[in-house]
């Protein structure tokens, strides 16, 4: 009891820190008692966060404490050396338990790291200091003599623990014989092989696809001397299937296009794959070590001749290879034909000269189909009834790609018992040990994208399946969290990186663009969101009401399901160590837990569509990292507490959708940092508070339909960074403040009433 009383004072935060870095070492020690196997592929991007942050100010912070500076330089220099062999680790650690495992204490301690540095900077309270004051006067002001013992008795001991570890790691990185940038790895891991045989009674449901693209492959008007018809879709959906059925076609036989020319590409994209096929239906001479001989050999082959080309499964982006083998065709008979396959959209978009041919899913029925030859010999289905009633639902697992239909009915072919089918139907696909088709088919897509994209796509698993994805909300997401890589000094807005992320996820089939009311949302298709949780396990977990008492001692991003009532959350998630907690789907939820002020690390907070949510809790200001709020859809929200105004780092706060908030706190006016703020259908907001004029970083205020709001703050004039305000359907406005023309980067019409 004393104990507690004497932590509680504020010059004694020392004492919590170290109490608690205790706390967190022993729940370390008990995971890694318990052997959890848990995938590793994410260890890249927490590692690429502590190696920049190491490399950050954070050390002149430090120069007060010099031998920390060395101890955390030199753990600096080992995650930079094992960080340049990562990719190579991540790529090999899906079929090596034991590299799997190392990837996993690596995340571990940069995790721990990270926190190190975060509790750091906020015992030295610098999110509560006056940022124009010399950090060094702050610093020496804030080391008293009484407290200095206690800080470097807790820092010495956590970074002794630190130091130990990550020397362990970098010791036990040369066992693994890993190569820098994964180059040897990946090549081996994404090389597929493809020819054009095709057993076509075999097939199903294709025969439109492959009728509108013949359309193209015989068309002899086109301008172009050389047409290039890409087929773009995810793994497994049926691309190279596709290009067989037209490759075989007797319409395109030898008297129409010769030569006749498969290719399978994979990763290997350049002259010398698509000369060696060539090559073993000639008797022309080729020396394939030299590009000359090369370049030389591919224009005479296709010189004077109409031929018909498919270049399958291609992933390499590198336009400059592309224009080089462009040049050999240049001598080709008008009417020629290049058939492209892609699981990349922007490969098919630099490549076309017709517009690219996106393939979709397959029906349920044909899809059902192909689950049926698979899964029972003849006359089995008669025989059978109870398991072709569980296997129709099996095929709704599929999501029409053809591959999950073939490789969930031949798993089930030897399978007879009900149990069995219902443990497949009712079971994750990721969950399925024997599958080992379909996940690693649309795992080599994973393994081909950058490092930086990893964290962004396996993050999409919190979100529960068929959810409809907003795409600015999520991109800032990823930036409050942290996954968005942002130069030092670099001139490119982070928010357009993370666009750029984005279209890369888009452009990749990971995610899905779908219309509503003319805006677009976007969506995950089942087998990637089974492929995301694969790859994330219990770092990212979508919880289900059944997982109430399981240990999340390893979660750092949460979605909680629909919890009714504030006695079914668990509060075992609500733990120090969480970064993002989405409550969107508990639209029943009256109140929160007190525990959320514990929740000292979180930095992105969803509360969207909490319909019967009534108040925050004051213990929301204790979140002091967090960086993007969302509130939006709260009808019976009535006030914000003045707490909020304790949040420092936000950037982005959503209250827009008919909460019953009629004043702003004034406290609103502390978040220096905030960037975004969205108040629109806000149709009970009165007035807003003249401490916004304190918002010197606020760049979007969005107050669209504030059918009450009477009156603006004569201190917007002070907001000299804004560059939207919109002001549509605010009804009860008459007129603007005065000085409006000192706002300079207005980008939308001030008032377009």
């Amino acid at each position: 009891m004393n104990l507690l009383y004497y932590a509680s004072w504020p010059s004694n935060n020392f004492l919590l820190v170290f109490l608690r870095s205790c706390y967190r070492k022993s729940i370390h020690t008990q995971g890694m008692e318990k052997g959890a196997m848990a995938e590793g592929a994410l260890a890249s991007s927490i590692v690429s966060k502590v190696v920049m942050n190491l490399g950050s100010t954070i050390l002149d912070e430090l120069k007060l404490m010099k031998s920390f500076t060395g101890d955390l330089g030199e753990m600096r220099g080992k995650l930079l050396a094992i960080q340049a062999v990562l990719q190579d680790a991540e790529d090999r650690s899906t079929k090596d338990k034991a590299l799997c495992l190392w990837l996993k204490k690596l995340k571990d301690v940069a995790y721990d790291i990270d926190d190190l540095l975060d509790d750091f900077q906020t015992v030295i309270g610098q999110r509560q200091l006056d940022p124009r004051r010399q950090r060094r006067n702050m610093v020496c002001q804030f080391f008293s003599f009484s407290n200095l013992s206690i800080f470097r008795y807790v820092m010495a001991h956590r970074m002794r623990s630190l130091k130990e570890r990550v020397d362990m790691i970098a010791a036990e990185r040369s066992k693994f014989q890993l190569f820098p940038d994964g180059a040897v790895s990946r090549s081996e891991e994404t090389k597929r092989e493809t020819f054009s045989m095709i057993d076509e009674s075999k097939t199903v449901g294709r025969s439109d696809d492959k009728e509108e693209i013949m359309k193209l492959v015989l068309d002899d008007t086109s301008e172009e001397d050389v047409s290039v018809i890409p087929i773009v879709g995810m793994g497994g959906l049926g691309k190279t299937t596709l290009a067989q059925l037209i490759f075989n076609d007797t319409r395109v036989n030898d008297e129409v296009f010769d030569p006749r020319i498969w290719v399978c590409v994979s990763i290997d994209f350049n002259l010398k794959t698509i000369v060696q096929p060539i090559l073993t239906t000639t008797e022309d001479k080729c020396d394939i070590n030299n590009l000359e001989s090369i370049t030389s050999f591919l224009t005479r082959s296709f010189t004077d001749n109409k031929f018909l080309l498919v270049l399958d499964d291609i992933w390499c982006e590198n336009q400059e290879e592309w224009e080089r083998l462009k040049l050999v065709f240049k001598s080709a008979r008008k009417g020629s034909k290049i058939i492209v396959t892609t699981r990349n959209q922007k490969v098919a978009l630099m490549m076309r000269t017709v517009r690219p041919f996106y393939l979709q899913g397959l029906s349920e029925d044909d899809c059902w189909e192909l689950f049926k030859r698979k899964a029972f010999e003849k006359g089995e289905q008669e025989i059978y009834p109870h398991l072709m009633r569980i296997g129709k639902e099996i095929v709704r697992k599929c999501g029409g790609v053809p591959l999950a239909a073939n490789s969930l009915g031949s798993m089930l072919r030897f399978r007879r018992t009900e149990e069995s089918w219902l443990a497949v139907r009712d079971s994750e696909l990721w969950k399925l040990e024997q599958e080992d088709t379909i996940l690693p088919s649309l795992k080599l897509s994973y393994i081909q994208m950058p490092s930086h994209l990893k964290q962004c796509f396996a993050y999409c698993s919190i979100f529960p399946k068929d959810y409809e994805i907003g795409k600015e909300k999520l991109i800032q997401q990823w930036i409050a969290l942290g996954f968005v890589e942002s130069m030092r000094g670099g001139s490119w807005p982070i928010e357009d990186k993370g666009k750029e992320y984005f279209r890369h996820l888009l452009w990749m089939s990971f995610l899905q663009e779908l219309e509503e009311y003319g805006s677009a949302k976007y969506k995950m298709h089942h087998l990637l969101h089974d492929l995301a949780q694969s790859i994330s396990r219990d770092e990212i977990r979508e919880l289900a009401s059944k997982q109430a008492t399981d240990n999340f001692d390893a979660c750092r991003y949460a979605s909680l399901p629909e919890y009714k009532d504030i006695s079914e959350i668990p509060l075992t998630i609500l733990k120090k160590n969480l970064q993002s907690l989405n409550l969107s789907q508990c639209g029943f939820l009256q109140e929160l837990p007190r525990s959320f002020g514990n929740l000292s690390n979180l930095q992105s907070l969803n509360l969207s569509q909490c319909r019967d949510l009534k108040a925050l809790p004051e213990s929301i200001g204790s979140m002091r990292r967090l960086q993007t709020l969302n509130i939006s859809n709260c009808s019976h929200l009535s006030a914000l507490p003045e707490s909020l105004g304790s949040l420092q780092d936000l950037q982005n706060l959503d209250l827009s959708q008919y909460s019953e908030v009629r004043i702003l706190p004034r406290s609103i006016g502390n978040l220096k940092n905030l960037q975004d703020l969205n108040l629109s259908w806000n149709v009970s907001l009165e007035t807003l508070p003249e401490t916004i004029g304190s918002l010197e970083n606020l760049r979007s205020l969005i107050l669209f339909h504030c059918w009450s709001l009477h009156a603006l703050p004569k201190s917007l004039t002070n907001l000299v960074k804004l560059e939207t305000l919109n002001l549509v359907g605010c009804k009860g406005l008459t007129e603007l403040p005065k000085g409006m023309s000192k706002l300079t980067k207005l980008k939308t019409p001030q008032d377009n009433r």
